[in-house]
C-alpha cells in the first residue's frame, strides 16, 4: 500500500530544487501507507498573501509541512540565524548564504494551522502541524548545523530524505479519522485545481469571498476605463443602493505596491468627509482589488470648467478650492497623501459639492515615462515627485496650487510637449502671471497660488490648514463668502426669509391652544395629533397643511447656516432616508449647535413642523423647529438588534486583557462589543487582525461600513488605557445558538483571541 498523491510536483522548467522535490514526493508515496494524503508544490493563498509549500502531508497522526533542500556538501549555521552552504568555485571554497529554512517552514506551518482552524473550530486543540526541513541530496552534510535541541532548530525537525517517512509514522500526539482528512484536503485544494501547475485558489475561503462579492454587488454598465482599472455602475443588493465598483488589475505590479494600494484602501474605508467620495468596502480576488465606492451624480472638475467656458470666476474658484483644501486637510490628519490631485480626480455633484476620489490609486492609469510608471500626473507633479526625493503633505499643496491656477486661467502653470520638457519647466521656470489669461485675477490670489507652487517644499505652506486660513481670510475680506453650493443670491434670500419667518412663526404659535398646535391643523385633521418620522417624512413636501404636526426624526447635522433671535439654522440629513423623497432639510435649534455639531454623529430630534412661504420647485420649504435633541447610536437606526447575547468572557495575557461584552444580531450584520485593557505601565499592541466567526460549516468575516460611526477598537493602547469598541461581522444566524469568534492571527508567537459562545432563548434584544 502506498500514500495517495493528491497533487504532483509542478513541472515548471528551471525551478531550482525541482529534482529534490520529485525525490521527496516519490519517497513519501512509496513509504507511507494509503491513509496518508500528499499535496506537492502547494500554493496557499490566504489573507491576501501566497505561500509556496513544497509538500504538505495529512495523515491519521498529524499534518506535516515539508521544505525540501536539494543541496550537496556541508551546511552550517542554524540556531535562529542564517544557514550557509559550503561550495567549491574552481579551486576555491566559498560560503553561500541560504537564509533560514527552519524559520521559513515553521512560519508556513503556523499559516496552515491558522487556515484550518477557520474551518474546523471544534477541532482546534487537535490541529497539530509539524514543520520539517528535509535534505534530499545524498551528499548533503548538515551535521554542523547548530541545533537548539537534538535534530531540531526551534520547532522544526531537520531530517535526511530517508529519515522522513519514519519520523512521520512515529508521531502519536493526535489522531484523525478518514472523514476529517478528506474534509481538510478539500478545504486546502479543490478537486478542479489539483492538476494545475500555476497559481490556484484556496478552497472554501476563496469561494466564499467570490460568492459574497457576486451575491451582494451586481455589475451593470462600464462607465470608465484606464490602463490598469475599470469602473462599473453597480447595484448593492444588501443596502439597496447604487454604487460604483472600481476594479484594479494588479497582475504586473510589484508586491510592495499591491500591498500599499490595498492597505491604503482599507484605511480610506474608515474615513468620512463630505468632500471625499465614500469608500464603502474592498475585495481582493484573483490578483485584483475591487473598491466599492459612492456613486456621484455629476461631472469631473475638468468637465465643469469646460462647461463654464474654460475658466471660472474668482468667487467660484475660491469656493471649489476651499472644499478641496478641507478634504485634503482631513486626509492629511489621517496620515494619507493623495499624490495625484487633478481635475479628472475631482467630481462636482449636481448640488455643486466637491467630491475627491482616487487616492493614490489613479496613478496606475497614467501614461508611462521612459523609465517606468509615473507616480502622479505630470502636469500637476511637484518637483520632489519628478526628482524622486520623497513626498509629503506639501506635495498635495503643490497640486492644489496647480488646480487653482487652472480654474482661473484654463491653463496649467507648467506645460511641455513631452515628459522631459515638462519636467524641465517645472524644475526651472515660473508660471505666467494669471492676469495674462484672466484680467479679474489679483495680487493676493496670485500670492497664494505662487506660495503653493514654490519649487522648494520648505517655502510652501507648511500644511493645508495654513492655506485654508489665507483662503478664508481673502473670502471674508471680499465679502463673497459662500455658505451654499447653489445660486448665491437665492440662497441668501432664502436663509434671511426663513430666519424672519421662524421668529414670527414661533411668536404666533406660542399663542395657540394648550397643545401648541395651530388652529388650522386642528381644523384640517379634526384635532388628531400626527407624528412625522423618517418613514413618512415624504408627505411634508406635498402637504403644507401639516404645519404644526409633531416631528420625531433621526439623522446628521451637515452644516450650520446662520443664527438670529436665539435660533440657529442647520442643514439636517435624514438617516435612514425616507422613501422617494429628498432627505435633506432645514432645522432650527434653540441652542448653540457648535456644542453638539459633529457631521459624523447621529441625532434624534423632537419638535414640530413649519413651512417657509418661499416656494421652490412648486412646494413650500419645510423646516423643523427642534425642541429636544440627543445623540443616538447609528446601529440602532440602521439595523436594530433582533437578539442580544450577554457574553462577558475575559482573556488575559500578561499585561493585556480583552473582555467580550455582548453580541447584537441584526437583520444585516452582527455586532461584537469588546473592552480592551492595558494593565501595564508601557504602551502595548493588541493582535486584532482579521476578526471572524464560525458557525457549523460556515464562517463570517468583517463587514466594513463607511457611513456609520461605529466606535472602532484601537490596537495600540497607552499605559493603563481602557478602551471599548465594536467589531461588525456579516449577518450570522442567532438561532444556531453557538459560535466561535476569532480576533487576530497567529503572528510573532502570539495566538488569536478565541471565544466559544453558547446562548439560549432568554437573552433577547430590543
Amino acid at each position: 500500500m502506498m500514500g495517495i498523491t493528491i497533487k504532483e510536483v509542478s513541472k515548471i522548467s528551471g525551478v531550482y530544487g525541482q529534482q529534490g522535490e520529485e525525490k521527496v514526493a516519490e519517497v513519501l508515496k512509496e513509504h507511507l501507507p494509503d491513509g496518508y494524503k500528499i499535496i506537492n508544490s502547494y500554493r496557499l493563498n490566504y489573507q491576501g498573501d501566497s505561500w509556496d509549500i513544497d509538500h504538505l502531508v495529512i495523515g491519521p497522526n498529524g499534518i506535516f509541512v515539508i521544505e525540501t533542500k536539494n543541496m550537496r556538501g556541508r551546511v552550517f549555521g542554524g540556531a535562529m540565524g542564517n544557514w550557509w552552504q559550503e561550495k567549491w568555485v574552481g579551486r576555491q571554497r566559498e560560503k553561500v548564504k541560504i537564509g533560514n529554512p527552519a524559520a521559513q517552514v515553521n512560519h508556513y506551518a503556523k499559516i496552515v494551522k491558522e487556515f484550518l482552524r477557520l474551518y474546523f473550530p471544534e477541532e482546534q486543540p487537535r490541529i497539530l502541524v509539524y514543520p520539517i526541513v528535509v535534505f534530499a541530496h545524498e551528499d548533503a552534510d548538515f551535521t554542523q548545523l547548530r541545533f537548539t535541541r537534538p535534530g531540531r532548530i526551534g520547532k522544526t525537525k531537520i531530517l535526511s530524505l530517508y529519515e522522513l517517512p519514519a519520523f512521520i509514522l512515529s508521531r502519536e500526539e493526535v489522531s484523525y479519522d478518514l472523514e476529517f482528512i478528506d474534509k481538510a484536503i478539500n478545504v486546502l485544494i479543490p478537486e478542479d485545481e489539483r492538476e494545475k501547475t500555476g497559481m490556484f485558489k484556496t478552497g472554501l475561503y476563496y469561494q466564499n469571498l467570490q460568492e459574497q462579492f457576486s451575491r451582494r454587488y451586481k455589475l451593470e454598465d462600464l462607465i470608465g476605463e484606464g490602463k490598469f482599472s475599470k469602473v462599473y455602475w453597480a447595484y448593492d443588493n444588501k443596502l439597496d443602493r447604487e454604487v460604483a465598483v472600481k476594479e484594479i488589475i494588479l497582475t504586473d505590479l510589484p508586491r510592495e505596491l499591491k500591498d500599499k494600494i490595498y492597505n491604503e484602501a482599507q484605511l480610506l474605508a474608515k474615513i468620512n468627509h463630505e468632500n471625499i467620495v465614500k469608500l464603502y468596502d474592498t475585495f481582493y480576488l484573483d490578483d485584483k482589488i475591487y473598491l466599492i465606492i459612492e456613486l456621484v451624480q455629476g461631472k469631473t472638475l475638468a468637465e465643469y470648467v469646460e462647461e463654464k467656458g474654460g475658466m471660472l470666476s474668482v468667487k467660484k474658484a475660491i469656493n471649489i478650492i476651499i472644499q478641496i483644501a478641507r478634504a485634503i486637510s482631513y486626509i492629511h490628519q489621517h496620515n494619507i497623501i493623495h499624490r495625484d490631485l487633478k481635475p479628472e480626480n475631482i467630481l462636482i455633484s449636481t448640488e455643486d459639492t466637491v467630491k475627491i476620489t482616487d487616492f493614490g490609486i489613479a496613478q496606475l492609469d497614467e501614461d508611462e515615462k521612459e523609465e517606468g510608471f509615473i507616480l502622479g500626473t505630470p502636469v500637476v507633479m511637484a518637483p520632489e515627485q519628478i526628482l524622486g526625493t520623497g513626498i509629503d503633505q506639501r506635495t498635495d499643496i503643490f497640486a492644489i496650487g496647480c488646480i487653482f491656477y487652472y480654474l482661473l486661467t484654463g491653463q496649467y502653470p507648467f506645460s511641455g510637449s513631452n515628459f522631459s520638457e515638462l519636467s524641465y519647466n517645472v524644475l526651472h521656470f515660473e508660471p505666467e502671471p494669471i492676469k495674462f489669461f484672466n484680467n479679474k485675477g489679483n495680487l493676493e490670489i496670485e500670492r497664494i497660488i505662487l506660495k503653493c507652487l514654490e519649487k522648494n517644499p520648505e517655502n510652501r505652506y507648511k500644511n493645508v490648514s495654513e492655506l485654508l486660513q489665507d483662503l478664508l481670510k481673502y473670502q471674508e475680506q471680499k465679502g463673497f463668502k459662500l455658505v451654499f453650493n447653489k445660486k448665491t443670491i437665492l440662497k441668501i434670500a432664502l436663509i434671511s426669509f426663513i430666519i424672519i419667518f421662524l421668529y414670527l412663526f414661533t411668536v404666533g404659535t406660542s399663542k395657540q391652544n394648550e397643545n401648541n398646535i395651530p388652529v388650522s391643523i386642528n381644523e384640517i385633521l379634526n384635532k388628531e395629533q400626527i407624528t412625522i418620522t423618517n418613514d413618512n417624512f415624504a408627505q411634508v413636501f406635498t402637504n403644507n397643511y401639516l404645519a404644526g404636526a409633531r416631528v420625531k426624526i433621526t439623522g446628521r447635522i451637515l452644516d450650520v447656516i446662520g443664527a438670529q433671535n436665539s435660533r440657529t439654522l442647520c442643514y439636517f440629513l435624514l438617516e435612514p432616508p425616507p422613501q422617494k423623497a429628498d432627505n435633506k432639510l432645514i432645522i432650527a435649534l434653540s441652542l448653540d449647535p457648535f456644542t453638539i455639531y459633529n457631521s459624523s454623529k447621529y441625532y434624534q430630534l423632537e419638535g414640530f413642523l413649519a413651512y417657509s412661504s418661499l416656494v421652490e420647485n412648486g412646494a413650500a420649504k419645510p423646516v423643523v423647529i427642534a425642541e429636544k435633541i440627543k445623540i443616538v447610536e447609528p446601529w440602532l437606526l440602521f439595523d436594530p438588534p433582533i437578539k442580544t447575547v450577554e457574553v462577558h468572557q475575559t482573556i488575559k495575557r500578561k499585561d493585556k486583557e480583552i473582555i467580550f461584552e455582548k453580541i447584537e444580531f441584526g437583520k444585516n450584520e452582527t455586532r461584537l462589543f469588546f473592552t480592551l485593557k492595558n494593565l501595564s505601565n508601557y504602551p502595548v499592541t493588541f493582535n486584532l487582525l482579521e476578526p471572524r466567526a464560525s458557525q457549523k460549516d460556515r464562517f463570517y468575516i468583517e463587514a466594513l461600513y463607511q457611513n456609520r460611526d461605529y466606535p472602532k477598537l484601537k490596537e495600540q493602547l497607552a499605559p493603563k488605557e481602557i478602551v471599548s469598541g465594536i467589531v461588525v461581522l456579516e449577518k450570522m444566524d442567532y438561532q444556531i445558538k453557538e459560535a466561535v469568534f476569532f480576533l487576530g492571527l497567529t503572528m510573532a508567537g502570539e495566538e488569536p483571541y478565541i471565544f466559544h459562545v453558547r446562548w439560549g432563548d432568554e437573552n433577547t434584544g430590543n
